[in-house]
């Protein structure tokens, strides 16, 4: 299922970038969306252990029991933050005609 979500998030953003021409900045754009591909999915799995086990989780350590945050919420923060970094990096990438992109591309980082 990681894989399929990879797959869909990479089109979904590269299909933004289909009409840029210069070569050097597709190839910067194909990275940039490989790894926010892999971002958005970071991203989904961290929500859903938010949601499903809460901020914080429990953590027994032989006789001894305490709440510590939940790891997902560091993963959550790191991820955010590089994806949202690359979609107004790949902003720039845009061609002048495609200011209307923006938009949705932006929707992307708000989502």
């Amino acid at each position: 299922e990681m894989q399929r979500s990879l797959v869909g998030s990479e089109m979904c953003i590269r299909d933004r970038f289909k009409d840029v021409e210069d070569d050097r900045k597709k190839k910067m754009i194909e990275r940039k969306v490989k790894e926010m591909a892999f971002q958005a999915v970071a991203i989904r799995e961290a929500k859903y252990s938010i949601m499903t086990e809460g901020l914080k989780t429990e953590v027994v350590n032989g006789s001894q029991r305490y709440m510590k945050e939940n790891p997902a919420v560091a993963t959550f923060d790191k991820y955010s933050r590089a994806y949202n970094s690359n979609i107004d990096k790949l902003i720039e990438y845009l061609p002048p005609q495609q200011t209307e992109k923006i938009s949705k591309l932006a929707a992307f980082r708000n989502a």
